[in-house]
């Protein structure tokens, strides 16, 4: 039973889901356009440092051709080749740090990248486990209504059946007695008054019992899943007569199972 509750609320969640296809893809192709956008602000800052590490690299090339300069006008020797291999070195610690600084910024770019595409990801997943949500809950509601009004008329379908069996079987009755009862009045045995008081009472006794029968065995016939919709809906007006007829059809099961 459980089974096939799910099967139609996933049966009407699907169809949900396929009326929101657009809505879906409009708000994922939002969550794309947002994550571009990021990505390229991104890359154009790494472009920025990166010109700001070109500017500041050139200065620096300009700053050594003049030292070179310089150096070239050193008359002495010995001290024109200490100051060229103080350059030298000042060179290669510049070229190298500058190859640190780039290696960094791509490696950055990349981390920034990758983080940013995991955010995306983790937004894409929480908007459709959010739909999900949304959906399943609309299906259980629209469920649940139209199982309300299947019931609904189930039951008043039961109940009509009832009432029609019940009171053809109390008419059978009434005209049984109304005619015993016609009988009694008629019976010249039955001098006295008194006797047929009694007589008439007895009749009405076995007329009430009988009406008594009819009714209690009518509602023993009634569907429990008739009986917990009806009461239950006493109780809880707007969803109780569903509720009470699941539970009712599974007493029904139970019934039908020890019978």
């Amino acid at each position: 039973m459980f089974q096939q509750v799910e099967k139609n609320i996933r049966e009407e969640q699907e169809r949900i889901l396929k009326e929101k296809e657009e809505q879906l893809k409009r708000k994922e192709e939002e969550l794309r356009t947002k994550f571009e956008a990021e990505k390229e602000q991104i890359k154009k800052d790494n472009e920025r440092k990166t010109q700001e590490m070109q500017n500041e690299l050139k200065k620096k090339e300009d700053d050594f051709k003049k030292r070179e300069e310089e150096i070239k006008n050193e008359t002495d020797e010995n001290v024109r080749k200490e100051l060229w291999r103080e350059l030298e070195e000042k060179k290669k610690e510049f070229e190298e740090k500058t190859k640190r600084n780039e290696i960094a910024l791509g490696e950055l770019q990349q981390n920034f990248l990758k983080h940013l595409e995991e955010i995306h990801e983790k937004e894409k997943q929480k908007l459709q486990k959010k739909i999900q949500h949304e959906t399943r809950e609309q299906a259980e509601r629209e469920y649940l209504e139209k199982l309300k009004v299947e019931l609904d008329k189930a039951l008043r379908e039961a109940e009509e059946k009832h009432k029609t069996e019940m009171a053809k079987a109390l008419q059978e009755v009434k005209e049984k007695y109304e005619t015993e009862m016609a009988q009694i009045l008629q019976n010249v045995d039955l001098k006295h008054e008194t006797e047929k008081a009694k007589a008439l009472q007895q009749k009405e006794d076995e007329y009430k019992a009988e009406v008594a029968k009819i009714i209690k065995e009518a509602e023993a016939k009634l569907p429990y899943r008739s009986k917990r919709a009806r009461d239950w809906s006493l109780y809880f007006p707007v969803l109780g007569g569903a509720a009470g007829s699941l539970v009712g059809t599974f007493e029904d099961i139970f019934r039908s199972k020890s019978n």
